[in-house]
């Protein structure tokens, strides 16, 4: 019979009287450095970590860049709102007609003019007309309305 060599990685049989639970002073612990296992599972845990600050960091530079986005977008909002505010213009006239000879009352009119002046097609405008129950008033609460505000047009002028 031929004498086997045993390697000194091939771990040691244990004696046939050892119980499961005692351990052969000369088997290594798995997580030992020493052994290929523990090797591995060293350069494993290294790695891990690395990705790990990798990760980290690039999730803080993805919230970064989408926190700049989204404070550019709202910045172009801002500037589009401003200049359709300045470049679109409504004008509103309220008159009435002449009395008709079957009417007993003038007429009523409104006349609103939307203008755009900027280069923006606007798409779509919309009016909206709100009417309110008038209460009337006495003509000395009128006559002392138009008095007070040509005495505030006049101050200021």
């Amino acid at each position: 019979m031929a004498a086997r060599t045993q390697l000194a990685d091939e771990p040691q049989p244990a004696p046939a009287n050892a119980t499961a639970s005692q351990a052969t002073p000369t088997e290594p612990a798995a997580n030992d450095a020493s052994t290929p296992l523990g090797q591995v599972a060293e350069a494993m845990q290294a790695n891990l970590g690395g990705v790990q600050s990798t990760l980290g960091t690039l999730m803080q530079s993805l919230t970064q860049s989408f926190q700049r986005t989204l404070d550019m977008t709202s910045a172009m909002n801002d500037l589009m709102e401003s200049y359709l505010q300045q470049n679109v213009q409504v004008n509103v006239k309220v008159g009435s007609t002449l009395a008709v000879a079957d009417c007993e009352r003038p007429t009523p009119v409104l006349t609103v003019t939307v203008i755009n002046r900027s280069k923006i097609t606007l798409p779509e405008v919309r009016l909206a007309l709100v009417f309110e129950e008038h209460q009337c008033r006495p003509a000395a609460e009128l006559n002392e309305l138009s008095t007070s505000d040509e005495r505030a047009d006049q101050a200021s002028a």
